[in-house]
């Protein structure tokens, strides 16, 4: 019988960091790989081509943080410059490891093959300015290369690959939901839908503040158990010294989606009160929460929004925070 080299994602789970970063290490160590990669990298200092010098070493300390990759890029001027990289594959994500390693004169690199680059593709560079790097751009720069890899690393390339192509037919399906669904992969298609209508809705938002006077400026969550994003163009300030605003929101457990208006600020009580005092809220389909002002902040109106597209969803969003501008 022949015996089977097994690919890395058969020896280490998807969900294991430590496994892509050892991947990348792996292609950044080889000339051949790394120069295509690094190409990519759009916003690393000094003028291309780069190169890696010396070896990439895993878990160096970096300022106050550990980085999971760091190592040294050489620029076309001659140019070096300390690089800290960070794995995220469905990990919470710290703007604050990235300034630590900006403190430490270290440029952030994230590679994000999993579900953390989904939803972070559509959101802006952090204050840190570090620089992103998904699945689909690995395989892009290895593409026609003409590289052969054996099964460990081989492997590997395969499930990132496929792991892109099923992003790509969930954000699809996110904005219309007759469309291909993502099929199982190496994280759960629930999951996956989840996270890509969360980001196609976030997408959707310039479009639905259009002509309304709110800003559509949002702030995405990547936490281990919450997954939406605090719409910022929403806030506004009421009551004594109480503030009112829009999250949408997917539960991680039961994969619930919706909208909800929150309360909070010194004068939560005011600000509960103002916006639940109004009949009927932002519209028909929403339902006023219990009045719980127990914690920093609580919710006044939610709404479910199962089965709706992304951009409808964008549209409610929108629609709660007119009606909290009119208050």
């Amino acid at each position: 019988m022949e015996f089977v080299d097994p690919g890395l994602l058969d020896v280490v789970p998807w969900s294991y960091g430590y496994a892509h970063s050892w991947a990348l290490a792996a292609l950044l160590n080889d000339e051949r790989t790394a120069g295509p990669i690094l190409e990519l990298l759009r916003g690393l200092p000094g003028p291309l081509p780069y190169r890696v010098l010396g070896p990439v070493e895993r878990e160096r300390r970096v300022g106050s943080a550990r980085a999971d990759l760091a190592f040294t890029l050489l620029d076309a001027a001659g140019g070096q410059w300390q690089i800290a990289a960070e794995t995220k594959v469905n990990d919470p994500f710290r703007e604050e490891q990235m300034l630590a390693y900006g403190r430490a004169v270290y440029q952030p690199v994230l590679y994000l093959p999993g579900l953390t680059g989904l939803l972070l593709e559509p959101t802006a560079q952090t204050s840190a300015r570090e620089v992103r790097l998904l699945g689909g751009d690995v395989i892009e720069a290895l593409e026609g290369l003409g590289v052969g890899f054996g099964a460990l690393l081989g492997g590997y390339l395969d499930a990132v690959r496929g792991e892109t192509h099923r992003m790509a037919r969930a954000c699809t399906h996110a904005r219309d939901e007759t469309a291909e669904r993502p099929g199982q992969g190496q994280c759960a298609e629930a999951d996956l839908m989840d996270v890509a209508w969360l980001a196609e809705t976030f997408r959707a938002l310039p479009h639905a503040c259009v002509g309304t006077g709110v800003s559509p400026d949002a702030s995405m969550r990547v936490e281990a158990n919450d997954r939406g994003f605090f719409f910022d163009g929403s806030f506004t300030r009421v009551a004594q010294d109480g503030a009112l605003w829009v999250d949408v929101v997917v539960d991680v457990r039961t994969h619930a989606r919706g909208v909800a208006i929150k309360a909070g600020e010194q004068d939560l009580a005011g600000a509960w009160d103002l916006a639940g005092s109004r009949a009927g809220g932002p519209g028909n389909e929403w339902r006023r929460a219990s009045r719980r002002l127990a914690g920093k902040t609580a919710t006044v109106w939610k709404r479910p929004l199962e089965g709706v597209c992304a951009e409808q969803a964008a549209t409610v969003a929108v629609q709660a925070a007119r009606f909290l501008r009119e208050l």
